[in-house]
């Protein structure tokens, strides 16, 4: 399992292990949660090029708050602007995106999604281990290749958000904003009583993307999809000591339900282990 990330904090290292990942491949548009639409009946139903969702700042739709990714949802947090020599440079996203859409992610997306997860992760986390064993788990979990592995892993869904009105400089893609991991198929002895569970690995946000709404609407994204495969429940890991993370996934509704042990680079950290009903 990987840690999901809460709250941010200021900036401080994290720990977690690696998030999932899932094939690219394209969603039917996902519903508000309050319109609760039919549950599908198998993956392949989610097919089509369009975004999943477009949310303007702060929008309200669905029932709860979702996770901030990031130091927000799931463990760990984001540089504004962010610069790796080793996986390449990644676009500062825009401060204030004034809407931002939520797609399915692309094998194209890997190197960017492994660059903002490095250095979430790392902004997060980087004080709770030596700088040696951070940089193992990185090299472990956050490479272009690892990631690549998780977007095409048929039992990971793999969410990632971009500032819609904001182009990239080059003319490409939109940068991307945030990501968050759905995995089927994983479990801990303290959820397997859990009704059809499923678990939300990653929230990630860009810290210059906080405070806009997208991690909620990240965190509502991956509950709905949740729903349309069926599933009741949903947990994620959250480090111990990430005490705004916990606060935001009280607020989402989560519950504490047990521990689990993290091992960030040979250092064995407690996560807690919580769970809502969908």
């Amino acid at each position: 399992m990987s840690r999901a990330l809460a709250p941010l904090r200021s900036p401080a290292p994290f720990r977690r292990q690696p998030a999932v990942s899932s094939v690219a491949r394209p969603l039917k548009p996902l519903l508000p949660a309050a319109f609760r639409p039919r549950t599908l009946t198998s993956s392949n139903e989610f097919h089509t090029a369009k975004p999943i969702i477009g949310y303007p700042p702060n929008s309200r739709a669905g029932r709860n708050s979702p996770i901030t990714s990031s130091h927000l949802l799931a463990p760990r947090h984001l540089h504004n602007t962010f610069s790796n020599k080793k996986m390449g440079s990644v676009a500062a996203p825009p401060k204030h995106p004034a809407v931002f859409q939520i797609r399915e992610a692309a094998a194209s997306d890997s190197e960017t999604l492994a660059a903002l997860g490095a250095l979430v992760f790392r902004d997060t986390f980087a004080h709770s281990c030596t700088g040696a064993q951070l940089q193992a788990f990185l090299d472990e979990a956050y490479t272009r290749e690892a990631i690549a592995r998780d977007i095409a892993d048929p039992s990971k869904d793999v969410l990632v958000a971009t500032a819609d009105d904001s182009p990239s400089p080059t003319g490409g893609r939109p940068p991307l904003l945030g990501f968050a991991y759905l995995t089927r198929g994983s479990s801990e002895p303290c959820v397997e009583h859990l009704e059809r569970p499923v678990e939300l690995q990653r929230l990630y946000i860009a810290l210059g993307a906080h405070g806009r709404g997208l991690g909620k609407a990240l965190s509502l994204a991956a509950d709905e999809m949740a729903r349309q495969q069926g599933f009741k429940t949903i947990w994620l890991g959250v480090w111990e000591g990430n005490h705004k993370a916990q606060a935001f996934y009280r607020k989402m509704g989560y519950e504490h339900i047990g521990e689990h042990v993290f091992d960030v680079g040979g250092d064995l950290q407690t996560d807690e282990i919580w769970w809502k009903a969908l």
